[in-house]
């Protein structure tokens, strides 16, 4: 027995480690998925993601297939079968970023969702999210001092490193920034900034942590300073689902912390009143980019919205077939297309693809906490008028929404392990 004991305690140890390693990666995952790897195409998280996948299945040999998995696996083996057989059809001319975008999509989705899922520590996620958001919103403070107060423009990338996307490193910034300047932290855009603080700010206002509550009014500040106006709306959409849940849930704990929720309320009325009459213009200037034909940021001059669902017009202009299955995952309607995520996967996917990857993300909404379901209402918010699951942030969000029971490391808690 002392033998038997040895070995689970040790295999336990070497599980709470990997853990542990895995669940900071993932809280990293978007900030180093912005540098490419070796191959154009593949990106320094995609490796590091099939560096995790590989051990956890030498070293540890096992996986889970529960009703969320099976979905997941629905959707792969759909976008395989239907979309690359619609994508030879249909799509003969992009057939090859069709199969790319088909594999990258189910490696992160099996990777991120069915291998790995038990490795994920929440606690620990949490925790490293909340501490690099602190830092992402002190970088564009930064950002901003050092624009408007040396004229110097500091950049979200390091620049020693190759970046997934060369154009990034093309972009004449000071002529971009002489219409509106617009930081990014750590990433290679303010939209993709206010992703990763969304989920900041979704964690300090509704963690049990109460401490990190005083930092949401920071995360706020640091999703408007973006310019980015789904981060604006995101973070509209969660301040309201937040004074709503307070407002029906925690009275005990509100009276119990008053000066804490006063001083929330007085400085988000504060930053709000600077930054919505103050004169530096970043909310006037965000609502123009939304709103506007004469967008100083589109190169298409339509206006972020109408750049976000005026593509949704190719979608239904099809034979029904291709509506229905799709043009093959990842096809587009002409070359260099930007679809929103909803279009992107209507486009390619079609009806029935999209419907099946929309369960995956809702399926069992009632047991998620309270964290995940708001994320994944402002998901779809974004999947709607964004690209956010179009690429790597999917396995970013998709961890934190497919880990709603996690309880600290439900695997090396509760499985046997198979050798």
């Amino acid at each position: 027995m002392s033998a038997l004991y040895k070995f689970i305690s040790t295999r336990n140890s070497e599980i709470n480690i990997f853990s542990t390693i895995y669940s900071v990666f993932i809280a990293f995952f978007p900030i180093i998925s912005i540098y490419g790897f070796g191959q154009k195409g593949i990106t320094i998280g995609d490796f590091l993601l099939a560096i995790f996948a590989v051990f956890s299945i030498i070293r540890f040999k096992f996986t889970i297939l529960n009703k969320r998995s099976w979905i997941v696996l629905c959707f792969v083996s759909y976008i395989f079968i239907i979309g690359l057989s619609m994508g030879l059809l249909f799509a003969q001319d992009q057939f090859i970023s069709v199969l790319v975008r088909t594999i990258r999509i189910s490696f992160y989705l099996i990777t991120s969702v069915l291998l790995l899922k038990y490795f994920f520590n929440i606690k620990i996620f949490k925790k490293v999210v909340i501490f690099l958001s602190f830092f992402a919103t002190t970088y564009i403070i930064i950002q901003y001092v050092f624009y408007y107060g040396f004229g110097k423009i500091l950049h979200g990338y390091l620049s020693f490193i190759p970046v997934y996307v060369d154009e990034y490193t093309q972009i004449d910034y000071q002529s971009f920034y002489n219409v509106m300047f617009r930081p990014t932290s750590f990433f290679l855009e303010p939209a993709h900034c206010a992703r990763y603080l969304i989920l900041g700010l979704i964690i300090s206002l509704f963690d049990s942590i109460l401490k990190y509550r005083k930092l949401s009014i920071y995360f706020s500040l640091g999703l408007i300073l973006t310019t980015s106006g789904q981060g604006l709306i995101g973070l509209f959409l969660v301040w309201v689902i937040y004074f709503i849940y307070v407002f029906f849930k925690e009275q005990q704990i509100v009276a119990k912390n008053y000066g804490s929720y006063l001083f929330l309320a007085l400085s988000l009325l504060i930053v709000g009143y600077l930054l919505l009459f103050g004169s530096n213009g970043i909310v006037d200037g965000t609502l123009s980019r939304l709103f506007n034909n004469e967008s100083q940021l589109d190169m298409s001059n339509t206006g972020a919205i109408n750049a976000r669902l005026g593509n949704f017009s190719y979608i239904f202009n099809r034979n029904i077939g291709c509506v229905l299955l799709g043009n093959g995952y990842g096809s587009v309607p002409y070359e260099n297309a930007w679809l929103s995520s909803l279009a992107y996967f209507l486009y390619g996917g079609g009806l029935i693809g999209t419907t099946i990857f929309i369960f995956f993300l809702v399926f069992n909404f009632k047991s998620f906490s309270i964290m995940a379901k708001i994320l994944v209402i402002v998901s779809m918010l974004f999947f709607i008028t964004d690209d956010l699951f179009n690429g790597y942030m999917i396995v970013f969000y998709c961890s934190f929404i497919g880990n709603y029971q996690n309880k600290g490391n439900l695997y090396a808690k509760s499985l046997v392990f198979n050798n």
